[in-house]
């Protein structure tokens, strides 16, 4: 395609004229002119030697592209030429999703069903791929761009969870990290993704929210909790979670009421709940997504139900391998990635082995040491080891802050949401 080779020799011409910081889009360069920058890079920018140097390996169409890389007048700003080949590789990868496309349409299908599943199949490396080339270049362009940044985006940085303990001492959930919220079955990991979900979209950022386990009737009036609380049915009795989620005929009124209460800000929710979908599937949509209307936060409930390909990997490379590419995402759309957990439940261990202070992922070490912050949702203990009607969550992992104190929290039954008490001193956690 000729827009692409225009794009990869404005690439190779701003390396010839000495702008290394271009090495950036090396991955975008198809194989003769990613052989051409190779040899440039390994030749200190001396594009003659490299030209020779390419010849003596007999690669010859990779020493004719640099030479006439070499005389080309490169671009005013070496970023340009990165984006305009960041733009080509995506138009590149559209047309062949499209020819694929075009090929399944043309051929008889019995199975729209299956059809459709090819198509999908097609377009999801198209969403998926993403260069990440903003942040491959000079320290000096880095920090220039981080000044001219702080004063204008430095309160978007963050999302607000909802959380004084987060809140307080982070300021929220951070843009290009990944946090994990982990606990026990049934702990309420789902209630406090929701809990914060709606807290940033009452704050006016946009939300995408993948529901891997409650289906879309279940979720809404958990988003509705806070909402229902100031209702009651026309009986005097009081709206709640748990009666909408029966049916309850009493509660439709409070229903309506709350949702047009809460509309603007569900209105900047998104919610996937196709439930179990693929990694690579939950990571497209939001991809397309973002790219359409731009997301601040995205929340997946929960890690080990982003199914990996097909394969003979463990459970415990594929929980690791969701970990990684969701802390990718996160750094490459600039966006705070938020996912629910499953901690290993108290019979994996044997009568004398104890609690240790690191997070024990369900399937998976590895993903806590992927993540910047690791809170730990746990049951209070009463003296004698009996479980009272209290929460305890703690910051077991922070990469730039000191862990808070534990928060003490109780959970609001009615509302679904978790109301905090404030810090607590040292505490047995079960």
């Amino acid at each position: 395609m000729q827009i692409l080779r225009e794009a990869e020799l404005d690439v190779l011409a701003c390396a010839c004229a000495g702008d290394l910081g271009v090495i950036s889009a090396l991955r975008l360069l198809s194989g003769n002119a990613a052989e051409a920058m190779q040899q440039l890079v390994n030749c200190r920018g001396d594009a003659g030697a490299a030209v020779a140097a390419l010849e003596d390996r007999k690669l010859y169409a990779a020493a004719e592209l640099l030479r006439e890389a070499s005389t080309r007048v490169p671009p005013a700003h070496a970023d340009a030429a990165v984006a305009a080949l960041q733009a080509a590789r995506a138009v590149e990868r559209w047309r062949r999703a499209a020819q694929v496309i075009m090929r399944l349409c043309a051929a008889s299908s019995e199975h729209p069903e299956a059809l459709l599943a090819q198509i999908e199949a097609a377009v999801a490396p198209a969403l998926y791929a993403q260069a990440a080339v903003g942040t491959v270049q000079t320290a000096d362009r880095l920090a220039q761009r981080f000044i001219e940044r702080y004063a204008l985006d430095g309160r978007e940085q963050v999302i607000p969870s909802g959380l004084e303990v987060i809140d307080s001492r982070i300021g929220g959930w951070r843009r290009g990290h990944l946090h994990l919220i982990s606990g026990l079955t049934g702990i309420g990991k789902t209630s406090l993704l929701v809990q914060t979900a709606m807290c940033a979209v009452r704050a006016g950022f946009r939300a995408y929210f993948v529901s891997g386990e409650l289906p879309a009737d279940d979720l809404v009036p958990r988003l509705l909790g806070d909402e229902l609380g100031e209702y009651v049915a026309p009986d005097g009795s009081a709206a709640t979670v748990l009666r909408v989620l029966r049916r309850d005929p009493e509660m439709l009124e409070a229903l309506q009421a709350a949702h047009a209460r809460g509309r603007a800000a569900l209105a900047r929710l998104v919610v996937d709940a196709r439930g179990w979908v693929s990694l690579q599937e939950a990571v497209s949509a939001f991809v397309a997504c973002h790219a359409l209307a731009g997301v601040d936060v995205l929340l997946v409930d929960y890690l080990q139900l982003l199914q990996g390909p097909a394969s003979n990997h463990s459970r415990e490379r594929e929980v690791a391998e969701a970990a990684g590419a969701l802390k990718r995402l996160a750094m490459r759309h600039n966006v705070a990635v938020v996912a629910a957990a499953q901690l290993v439940d108290p019979p994996a261990w044997g009568a004398d082995q104890q609690r240790s202070s690191a997070p024990a992922i369900r399937e998976s070490r590895a993903a806590a040491h992927a993540a910047d912050l690791v809170v730990e949702l746990h049951r209070e203990q009463e003296e004698g080891g009996r479980l009272s009607s209290g929460y305890l969550l703690r910051v077991t992992k922070s990469r730039h802050f000191a862990p808070p104190e534990p928060a003490r929290l109780v959970f609001d039954r009615a509302a679904c949401r978790f109301r905090e008490l404030g810090p607590t001193g040292p505490a047995v956690l079960g």
